[in-house]
């Protein structure tokens, strides 16, 4: 409810501590005040076509904020203060708690202490059985060394311990210690079962192998003389010496070794006899070798000796032209290239190089729209150029390629009548006789009815 006691805008705003705080508390308190200050505000008139009444309605509009200033002044310090009284009032809260708690701490601290030395009773109890558990656990494991009797007597030894006894709660992990750690010898028992078996196989496979490679070296050595039938005498004398220097050791033949030195003996025994034979076979053959190669020696010289004195009895022959035709067209040309361009049929791969790689002079098309190019490429050294014009489009480039008509050609061409004049030069030398007769030479000489192709051809063949 409101407070009735203070009624005037000074006593409101001169309150300070408590009463500060209760009055301001209650916006119901706060409206008389506020309708106070509206009330005078409003109550005057003034002429707001005078600069005097102007200048009035200004001031009063300072005098309410002034008052707003007041109001507000006042409850931030009664804010401010009742703040201070609440952080004193925090500050002796954590004094009694912290002086509480302490007092709580000294009530409960015998019985903590007995709490604790209980407590570290109890995890010395448990680390005692712990212990117990993991030496059974221990007894569980082995080392490769140890033999099936010595795992034995540790299955023994576990099977004989009685876990119903100082185990207390822990008598299920005691009972599943001493099952694995049993489980676990046993197995390795199985193991070492099935390695000595296995090693017992693999001693007796490499018996065996052994046994094989000493038969096999025995049989390669009594098949030596049969690889040696008809080689020569110095091939069969070096595999003796070989055999001579070889040393049979009882280590590489054991129980065999006295077999294996009879087959040597017995092999170079029958080798020396083969080579003894050997040779006089060579001695045989040289001999008919040479009266062979002194037979051929004369019968060449008897035919050289016949063939000179018919020559010398022969007339001076005279000359006749040898004719030889043309090259076929399908003959390449320098730099295997026809006088007829690279097309698409006749060299469809370096065709399809030239159309990847030309060059097209575009200057001459108009910037938005269409005009005709040329391609053009240059390929060991020459230049060639398409026989046909393209279409270009600025916006597209070549529109269309007329692969199937047209052909790379050579911008610059075989010099024909220069080639027609070292013709004629070599026909006065009598070259030219070798390939052809006298109207074919002529007709390549002097027609042009495209027989330029042939010209190239005939002058290359004739420069070799």
């Amino acid at each position: 409810m409101p407070n009735t006691e203070i009624v005037t805008f000074e006593q409101a705003t001169s309150l300070t501590g408590k009463k500060a705080i209760d009055f301001f508390s209650d916006s119901n308190n706060v409206y008389p005040l506020i309708e106070q200050v509206r009330k005078e505000a409003l109550s005057i008139v003034p002429n707001v076509k005078t600069k005097k009444g102007r200048d009035e309605i200004g001031s009063t509009a300072l005098k309410v904020s002034k008052s707003r200033k007041a109001i507000v002044e006042a409850i931030d310090k009664s804010v401010a203060d009742l703040k201070a009284k609440v952080q004193t009032a925090n500050d002796v809260k954590k004094i009694v708690v912290s002086e509480l708690n302490q007092a709580r701490e000294d009530v409960l601290a015998p019985r903590n202490k007995w709490q604790a030395e209980q407590d570290e009773i109890e995890a010395k109890r448990v680390a005692s059985i712990k212990e117990r558990i993991d030496s059974i656990s221990s007894i569980g494991e082995f080392s490769l060394e140890e033999d099936k009797d010595e795992i034995a007597h540790k299955i023994d030894a576990l099977e004989n311990i009685d876990v119903s006894e100082f185990f207390e709660e822990f008598t299920a992990e005691a009972a599943k210690a001493v099952q694995d750690a049993i489980t676990a010898l046993n197995a390795r028992i199985l193991q070492i079962i099935e390695d000595k078996k296995a090693e017992e196989q693999r001693k007796q496979l490499e018996d065996e192998q052994k046994k094989n490679r000493i038969q096999e070296r025995l049989t390669n050595l009594v098949q030596i003389p049969l690889g040696l039938m008809g080689k020569h005498s110095s091939e069969i004398q070096a595999k003796i010496d070989s055999l001579q220097e070889f040393a049979v050791l009882e280590e590489d033949f054991q129980e065999r070794t006295e077999e294996a030195k009879t087959s040597l003996y017995q092999v170079v025994s029958q080798l020396e006899m083969m080579v003894n034979q050997a040779k006089q076979l060579e001695e045989a053959q040289a001999k008919t070798q040479a009266e062979e190669q002194a037979n051929r020696e004369q019968e060449e010289a008897d035919r050289l000796q016949r063939e000179a004195e018919e020559k010398a009895k022969q007339p001076e022959p005279t000359h006749e032209p040898i004719q030889q035709a043309v090259v076929e067209q399908s003959e390449p040309l320098v730099g295997d290239i026809a006088p007829f361009g690279i097309t698409k049929n006749s060299y469809p791969d370096l065709f399809e190089e030239f159309k990847d790689g030309c060059s097209f002079d575009t200057s001459e098309v108009p910037k938005h729209g269409k005009g005709y190019v040329i391609p053009e490429i240059e390929h060991e050294g020459k230049l060639y150029r398409y026989n046909m014009q393209l279409t270009w489009d600025y916006s597209w480039g070549i529109e269309e390629w007329l692969e199937s008509e047209g052909a790379w050609l050579v911008v610059e061409p075989f010099e024909y009548a220069e080639l027609k004049a070292d013709i004629i030069d070599y026909d006065s030398k009598e070259a030219m006789r070798y390939f052809f007769d006298e109207e074919a030479i002529f007709d390549l000489a002097h027609k042009s009815d495209d027989i330029e192709y042939k010209l190239e051809v005939v002058l290359r063949r004739v420069q070799q």
